[in-house]
């Protein structure tokens, strides 16, 4: 684990992840590698976390999604030459200001998925670049996973509630807990992913105050 990642995690207020997320981060973390370019810092396999959290395959996905839903990561996803898929990158929040602009999801860019050959690619850009995979412990012996994104929602019949006043509110207040405790952290490095739109909502829900708002950085 590189002390960039482990302080970062250190700074994440306990409340605003749960303990599935929180396991799933400090794996990320323990694989992370600072003195490799933050675009492919870390990359370890899906076997590798779903081994190390316990989580099923779904479940990791679960508490992925929702981490990168939060801000707290983005992946970039890449295909070998061959068309398989290859390695996951997961960039973390330490990371952020860094890391070049890539892809939060699907397969990446046609760059990456022919092996970056590309003639056209400028000096230094990582995107394109056959897939470095040296200096890591985190894919020792695995293969990346591919990522299941399909869901299947069923319908649940309920009845149309007629006084949707009270329960609509807490619905409402729950997404909203992570991004509250976040910026009631005070620290402006854990909100860069946080929009204007969602810090008003935590102030119309009554979580955080428009001067812890503005104490991190986000205009409103």
């Amino acid at each position: 684990m590189s002390h960039r990642a482990s302080h970062w995690l250190s700074d994440i207020p306990a409340e605003s992840v749960t303990h599935g997320a929180f396991r799933v981060m400090f794996h990320l973390c323990d694989a992370h590698n600072s003195k490799r370019p933050p675009e492919t810092a870390c990359f370890p396999s899906q076997a590798l976390l779903m081994k190390a959290t316990g989580l099923s395959n779904s479940g990791l996905n679960k508490v992925l999604n929702q981490l990168e839903a939060d801000g707290l990561l983005r992946r970039r996803r890449t295909r070998n030459a061959d068309g398989t898929q290859g390695p996951t990158y997961y960039i973390l929040g330490c990371d952020f200001e860094e890391a070049q602009p890539a892809p939060l999801s699907g397969a990446g860019s046609k760059q990456e998925q022919s092996g970056g050959k590309s003639p056209g690619d400028a000096p230094g850009s990582n995107v394109g670049k056959p897939v470095d995979k040296s200096a890591t412990d985190s894919t020792r012996g695995h293969k990346p996973t591919p990522l299941k994104r399909a869901s299947r929602l069923h319908h649940g019949g309920d009845k149309p509630v007629i006084e949707p006043l009270k329960e609509p509110q807490a619905k409402i207040s729950a997404p909203l807990t992570a991004p509250a405790n976040l910026i009631k952290s005070g620290k402006p490095f854990l909100c860069t992913r946080i929009s204007a739109h969602t810090a008003r909502q935590c102030k119309e829900a009554g979580l955080v105050t428009i001067e812890e708002i503005r104490d991190v950085g986000i205009p409103v």
